[in-house]
């Protein structure tokens, strides 16, 4: 909008912007940022939540899944990123990582107890008869 006011307007006429448009150009890039400092505080606090470094690395890194199949499908849809989509955007990180740490929390109960494998383990009648308890 602003290069086509730029080279069909006359000279001293310039376009202003109002409303959520203006507020959308004054913010820029501010909505990256405040995702990925949002991206290291959930980090933080499931590393203080499991006493560990590592399995915060299972949540977060089911977070960009999500977000890449909901920027893939408004690319295809040919949608506009507006706040409405960012504010959905927010949710589904949410729900991403909820469903993540729920996962990894199940997981490391069993792990605790001592179920390292996730396969159901053979009777030896069981396996010789190819059927599994």
């Amino acid at each position: 909008m602003e290069e086509v006011a730029d080279s069909t307007l006359p000279e001293g006429y310039k376009i202003a912007w109002t409303g959520q448009a203006f507020q959308e150009k004054r913010t820029g890039r501010a909505s990256a940022f405040a995702f990925s400092l949002a991206i290291v505080m959930v980090f933080l606090i499931l590393a203080a939540l499991y006493e560990r470094w590592l399995l915060p690395f299972a949540v977060v890194l089911a977070v960009p899944f999500a977000v890449a199949g909901a920027l893939s499908f408004v690319a295809l849809r040919g949608l506009e990123n507006d706040i409405y989509f960012q504010i959905g955007l927010v949710v589904l990180i949410g729900l991403a990582a909820k469903n993540a740490i729920l996962i990894v929390e199940f997981a490391q109960q069993a792990f605790l107890q001592g179920k390292s494998r996730s396969r159901p383990r053979c009777m030896p009648r069981a396996c010789a008869s190819g059927r599994s308890s």
